[in-house]
């Protein structure tokens, strides 16, 4: 809340409350105003009118309440201008004259900001072969509910050069507060390499002004996988079958299926076989890939803590 006043005379003060200072674009401003007088005036009843900066009408407060000298108002919600920066009201008490030619006002002012806006990339492959096409997602929302449909992304690669673009969706992510989305197919560079490229929303002036956003996202271009490797996890205990143990390849990962049974693509070399499952114990293996390759993983069950162990 932004309070402000300013003595006309000796004998009157008049305070705007402006909340808040800093409001969005087309946002809500609710405004609040009392005013003193030295002899005390009773205005209930009577009114403040509120002008703009062009001097237009924006609306009326009226005094509702008295305390000693201190008098006033309801409080009146607007709508903020969606013109950026700072803005000069002028508050007016009607029926009072300063004298012939003046009037008992004050001047407030307040600031309009653009919406903010967030942008997020996912989706990415873990590992990517080099010259090939992958695919990442892309979600943009606006922090004050503004439909972001239509609003385009531009992709820049490391070099920052732009490499693919896409509009969002009408539609916005099931189970999102207003999340619009897209898909966007992008290229490999030719070279083995980890880069970071940027997702970049220039921010625009339609209805409503929105800042620019961006969001990093890091690319693993790896040569192309060209053998198969297969990893049965089971349960040391019982030689079941784990489904949904986690296998890392790193760069490359998969998740076992119903059969335990989790398949990757990877390129020739030394591996650390990472395996792990929920409530069972990790497992690292080792593995030297040279041509297609099947290991098995076997999981022990966690140990659960005896509560009654410190007193053995």
């Amino acid at each position: 809340m932004s309070t402000q006043s300013e003595n006309l005379d000796t004998s009157f003060e008049m305070l705007v409350d402006v909340s808040p200072a800093e409001v969005a674009a087309g946002g809500k401003l609710a405004l609040r105003c009392a005013v003193r007088f030295d002899p005390a005036r009773d205005l209930r009843g009577s009114s403040v009118d509120v002008y703009d900066d062009a001097g237009g009408p924006v609306g009326k407060l009226t005094f509702t309440a008295r305390d000693g000298a201190i008098c006033t108002t309801d409080t009146l919600a607007i709508t903020a201008p969606a013109t950026l920066g700072q803005h000069d009201w002028r508050a007016v008490l009607t029926g009072q004259k300063a004298g012939p030619d003046a009037e008992f006002s004050q001047r407030f002012t307040f600031d309009v900001v653009p919406h903010k806006t967030g942008l997020l990339v996912w989706g990415a492959p873990a590992a990517i072969a080099v010259g090939s096409e992958f695919s990442v997602k892309l979600g943009l929302k606006c922090t004050a509910g503004c439909s972001m449909a239509g609003r385009k992304v531009e992709i820049v690669d490391a070099q920052g050069k732009l490499v693919a673009s896409a509009r969002m969706r009408r539609a916005t992510l099931p189970g999102s507060s207003g999340l619009h989305q897209a898909e966007v197919t992008l290229r490999a560079p030719a070279e083995i390499s980890r880069q970071v490229w940027e997702a970049r929303f220039k921010g625009d002036r339609r209805a409503l002004p929105h800042t620019p956003g961006a969001a990093n996202f890091g690319l693993n271009f790896v040569a192309a996988p060209e053998h198969r490797v297969t990893v049965a996890v089971l349960d040391a205990a019982t030689r079941a079958p784990i489904r949904g143990a986690s296998v890392v390849m790193h760069p490359f990962r998969a998740t076992t299926g119903d059969d335990g049974i989790a398949t990757l693509t990877v390129c020739a070399g030394d591996y650390a076989i990472k395996v792990s499952a929920a409530r069972h114990d990790p497992v690292s293996l080792t593995a030297t890939i040279a041509q297609d390759h099947a290991a098995t993983a076997e999981l022990s069950p966690e140990q659960e803590e005896d509560p009654d162990a410190m007193y053995y």
